[in-house]
């Protein structure tokens, strides 16, 4: 458990990467709060998830789960999907500051993956935790 995890190696990583789970999870603010505890001050925090859209409902759920059966039927539920506008505000809770938000567009017929402006679907966020007493970061690692 990521809050266990957490608890035991705060300020840890340099970085610390969150890939396609807070829209499965109870409670993701409870994963970017042990997130945000994770990294040192002036690290790095990325999370990717999907947008709660009709675009997201039709093409990850209806599409992906039911129609191509590309994903298991029942691993999304819409209302546990999240909005760029609430990851922002979970981070900022964490004490984390937003440096970027790009979306991502994936083909699954090809494989072909690539960042894109439309958060409509798939979004990754990039936010780093101030460094204490300056907002410079100091080089990683």
């Amino acid at each position: 458990m990521a809050e266990v995890h957490a608890h035991e190696f705060p300020g840890h990583y340099d970085a610390v990467v969150c890939m396609e789970l807070l829209e499965h999870v109870p409670r993701p603010a409870s994963i970017i709060a042990a997130c945000a505890r994770l990294v040192r001050p002036g690290g790095n925090v990325f999370f990717a998830t999907v947008n709660r859209t009709w675009l997201s409902w039709l093409l990850v759920i209806v599409a992906a789960e039911y129609v191509m059966g590309i994903v298991r039927k029942g691993t999304h539920a819409y209302r546990k999907l999240v909005t760029p506008d609430e990851l922002k505000q979970w981070g900022a809770d964490a004490g984390l500051s937003l440096e970027n938000l790009s979306g991502l567009r994936y083909i699954p017929f090809g494989g072909h993956a690539a960042l894109c402006r439309s958060t409509g679907m798939n979004y990754l966020m990039h936010f780093r935790k101030e460094a204490h007493g300056s907002l410079e970061q100091p080089p990683l690692v």
